[in-house]
């Protein structure tokens, strides 16, 4: 069996609301991210639509430098490998290509991410906050890496995940990308 590879990216932009955020979840990376390449050229996420404004937010492809991480150039980052088999990593393609067929309809889940902190999970068809995101589309493929439900996972749940092999820590600006095997 051939693996392939995704990549789960936790980060800290340390703008307002994310500072705000960390005064509550006292994790030093409070936003998560799902690449489908070591190079991060296709990452995905739930987060701002424009880097100037924290809202409206909605599903979005991230860039390392460009957008909302350009705009916050000292954003720090942990990123992880995640070995999948080839069937998994196309189902999770797949998932993503869903919400890229419309992504306009999608928008950031306010409502979830209120029942997230009250420890109730807020399931909406159109709406996700990142880490809920993230948490479906891994199960969409088929990969399962935290024992709750989409709406109760927390970007630094991922980092507590035998499954994931940390390849990177630091300045996203300064990441020069894994290495390009499977």
């Amino acid at each position: 069996m051939q693996t392939k590879y995704v990549y789960i990216m936790l980060s800290n932009t340390y703008s307002l609301q994310t500072r705000a955020i960390g005064l509550y979840t006292r994790a030093p990376y409070n936003h998560v991210s799902i690449a489908l390449d070591g190079q991060l050229n296709e990452m995905y996420s739930f987060g701002r639509r424009r880097p100037e404004w924290p809202l409206p937010g909605g599903f979005v492809q991230e860039k390392q430098r460009e957008g909302t991480f350009a705009r916050f150039k000292d954003t720090l980052c942990a990123i992880y490998r995640l070995e999948v088999s080839q069937e998994e990593y196309a189902r999770i393609k797949a998932a993503i290509a869903e919400f890229q067929r419309e992504p306009d309809s999608y928008y950031f889940n306010l409502l979830g991410f209120a029942g997230l902190a009250a420890g109730l999970p807020v399931e909406r068809r159109y709406a996700y906050f990142c880490s809920q995101f993230v948490s479906t589309v891994l199960a969409k493929g088929g990969v399962k890496l935290v024992g709750k439900p989409p709406g109760l996972v927390k970007p630094s749940d991922f980092s507590q995940c035998d499954k994931l092999t940390l390849i990177y820590e630091g300045r996203l600006a300064d990441y020069e990308g894994a290495p390009t095997t499977a």
